[in-house]
Formats: structure tokens, C-alpha cells, sequence
């Protein structure tokens, strides 16, 4: 006999020899109270069938049934991020591979465990593990948050009982200095000195895009996907990006970078003098111009091939076709190679971000590099904005 395909509604039955109703839920025959086709049976029906679509389309656990695994959570819950970690196209976000690598721990020591078992020892005896593996302690920190996430979703979904999640959350999160945890240097803004000696060092559209972020201060995953359509040319002398994807799509905020009259002077040539134009659905920053630049300077490269002196000609190819935009990962791997060429430390695209909130904190104000942020909270600004010490410096001198 085939499964019953899903979106069925399971059938409202009858048992010959008792008389009573049953429904036929996940393999297993329900009995309903009350005689067949009684306002009670039916009832109990309606409500059989509600609590199996609110558990999942699964029969809530009873005693002396299947036990709930802590793997089984895991792979439950991995299945829920790949359909809710989604950006508004569809495309799914970074996220699930977080939550997966947050979860390895969990299976490698409390596997076998069944969940409504899995207390505030077991977790402290995973973030132990994680410590022991030389997580950073910020690292630890948001991988714990995500198991805790991950039992809460159980919760939720009938599978785990409620003092579970509750005991799990009272674990408080590691403090700097206060744990044995390994701590990370915060990260600091770049100086103009060491963006200006790499720029020479790596392709147009990846100077350029250093150049943007510098000025403007947007993410970088904000400006590799930038489209023509997604910038306002209508104000004049100032024009206005909105990328359709940034940090606060899923919040329904709406982003809008102002771009002034240095950031305009890096896109003219990609939206105002290009010949011909560009289609307003196309990335403004395309690796296929760098490619197409270096094949350009290299049309042929001279090889030797082994064994005798003769000269072999070959066009200069790449391994693959380049892609339609640029990868975060890619733009800070051009960084980083830029850096060694040049000389100098390498550095993080998020630090131009840190390099254009604490020089607008310093010319404009705190409220001001918020807005160009796209910050909700001051707070948030202030980690990214640092306090201008030479100011504080010259303010001591005639006060102090």
C-alpha cells in the first residue's frame, strides 16, 4: 500500500466491532471518544487532526513511544533553517551553514541523548568542548546561542518539553577576560595609508569598490551586489542607493545609502561615460571586466614545454568563467593579495566600514554616522565609531 501524499487530510473512520470513530495519524490508529459520527467524536477528531499539523505532522510523543534523539532535534531543526534562513528571491542566507557548525559539538557528545534529558550540564560540558577546540570566545558565545535557539524551536513544535528550553537559557553568555576562553583583538579602522598603497596592487572594480566603501561606509556584501536600478540619480549633486538585499531585509527595513560627490566620481564611469550603457538589471561591479583587463595586458604568454627548447603560444584562459558579481569572500581575498604585493598589514573590507563611521563620528557627530550606518541604535554606532583621541587630546590640554 502506497503513503499517503502529503497535504492529505487523513480520513474520519469508523471501527466495525467497537463502534467508535478513529483516525489514522502517522502510521497509527487514533481512537476517538464517543460513538461514530457523535458531536464528542467529532470534536475529538478536529482536534486529533490540529494538534498533528501544529506538531509537524507528526503524533505528539507519549510515553513508552520512539524517543525523541538529540540528533533527531538537530536534523529536524536543519531542515527548518534551510526554508526559514532565506532572503526575500529565495536564495537561502549564510546562516544554515552556521547553525551547522554550531550543532557539531552538540552531536559528537549528546548524540544518542534524548533531548528532553539534555540539561544545563550537557550544555556547559559542549561550550567546555568548544573552548578545548580553541573557539574564540565570541565564537562560543554565538554558537551556544544557536543550540539554545535550536531547543527553543523544539519547544515550539511539541517535541521538547518547556523546562528544557527554560534551563538552558539561564546559562549566561562568557565575559571578556572572565573565562578560559581565547579573546580576539576588536576590530580597528584601517588607515588611509594602508588603503592607498594597496589600490594600485589589484583590478578596477575591486579599487573601486575599496574606494566606495571607504567614502560611504556600506557593507561589502551591500556594494558587490550593486545593480544600476538600485541607484537614484534624480537628486543631483547626491545620489541614493537601496540595495534590495542588506542586513535588515528580513525586518522589512528599508536601507538607503547616500553616495556624495567622491562616490560619484568612482561610479561615473561604470553608469554615466560607459558606451554602451549598462542594463539596469546588471551588477555595476562585474569580474568579467577584470578578466577581460587582464587578457588585455596578457594577450599571449610564452611557455616551454619540457623535454625540448620549442617555444608553445597559448591564449591566456581562466579556469573557470567568472561569475556575475563578486563574492564577499573573493573581494577580501583581492584585499589581502593587494596587501602583500603592497607591503603593508593585510586588512578586513569591514574595516573601511569601522574607518568611515569614526571619521563621520568625528566630523559630524555621533547621530549622523548612525544615519549613514543604517543603525537603529546609538549603541550599535558606537562600536563601530571610535572616539576621535587626538580631540580628547587637545580638550585635556586646555582643561586639564
Amino acid at each position: 500500500m502506497g503513503r499517503r501524499p502529503v497535504g492529505c487530510v487523513p480520513s474520519y473512520c469508523r471501527h466495525r466491532r467497537s463502534g467508535r470513530g478513529f483516525v489514522l495519524l502517522g502510521g497509527r490508529q487514533v481512537y476517538l471518544p464517543g460513538d461514530f459520527g457523535s458531536e464528542q467524536s467529532r470534536t475529538a477528531y478536529e482536534r486529533a487532526l490540529a494538534e498533528w499539523r501544529a506538531n509537524g505532522f507528526r503524533l505528539p510523543e507519549v510515553d513508552g513511544g520512539e524517543p525523541y534523539l538529540v540528533r533527531d532535534l538537530c536534523a529536524d531543526y536543519l531542515l527548518h533553517c534551510e526554508v526559514y534562513y532565506r532572503h526575500a528571491d529565495g536564495t537561502p542566507t549564510h546562516e544554515t551553514d552556521r547553525v551547522s557548525s554550531s550543532l557539531r559539538e552538540l552531536l559528537k557528545l549528546y548524540g544518542d541523548t534524548e533531548a528532553r534529558d539534555f540539561g544545563l550540564a550537557e550544555l556547559k560540558a559542549v561550550r567546555g568542548a568548544m573552548i578545548a577546540a580553541d573557539l574564540c570566545r565570541k565564537n562560543v558565545n554565538d554558537r551556544i546561542g544557536r543550540i539554545v535557539r535550536a531547543f527553543g524551536w523544539a519547544v515550539e513544535e511539541l517535541r521538547v518539553p518547556a523546562a528544557v528550553y527554560g534551563e538552558l537559557r539561564s546559562l549566561r553568555r562568557l565575559k571578556r577576560g572572565r573565562s578560559e576562553a581565547r579573546e580576539t583583538e576588536p576590530i580597528r579602522p584601517v588607515p588611509w595609508a594602508a588603503v592607498e598603497a594597496m589600490l594600485s596592487h589589484t583590478s578596477a572594480p575591486v579599487r573601486d569598490m575599496v574606494l566606495l566603501m571607504w567614502w560611504c561606509g556600506a557593507r561589502v556584501g551591500e556594494v558587490v551586489r550593486m545593480r544600476v536600478r538600485d541607484i537614484d540619480r534624480t537628486h543631483g549633486d547626491v545620489w541614493a542607493f537601496r540595495p534590495d538585499r542588506h542586513k535588515g531585509s528580513f525586518r522589512d527595513k528599508e536601507r538607503v545609502i547616500g553616495l556624495g560627490p567622491r562616490c560619484i566620481s568612482v561610479l561615473r564611469p561604470y553608469l554615466v561615460t560607459r558606451v554602451p550603457p549598462l542594463a539596469p538589471d546588471a551588477f555595476v561591479f562585474r569580474p568579467a571586466e577584470a578578466t577581460e583587463a587582464q587578457v588585455a595586458r596578457h594577450p599571449r604568454r610564452r611557455l616551454y614545454r619540457l623535454g625540448d627548447k620549442r617555444r608553445v603560444t597559448i591564449k591566456v584562459k581562466s579556469k573557470r568563467p567568472p561569475g556575475a558579481f563578486y563574492t564577499v569572500d573573493a573581494v577580501r581575498r583581492a584585499i589581502t593579495r593587494a596587501c602583500k604585493r603592497a607591503g603593508v598589514e593585510p586588512w578586513s573590507p569591514l574595516q573601511l566600514r569601522h574607518s568611515a563611521a569614526t571619521r563621520l563620528r568625528a566630523e559630524a557627530g555621533l547621530e549622523a554616522a548612525r544615519l549613514a550606518l543604517g543603525h537603529s541604535d546609538s549603541a550599535t554606532t558606537l562600536i563601530y565609531a571610535e572616539a576621535d583621541k587626538e580631540r580628547v587630546l587637545q580638550l585635556m590640554r586646555l582643561f586639564a
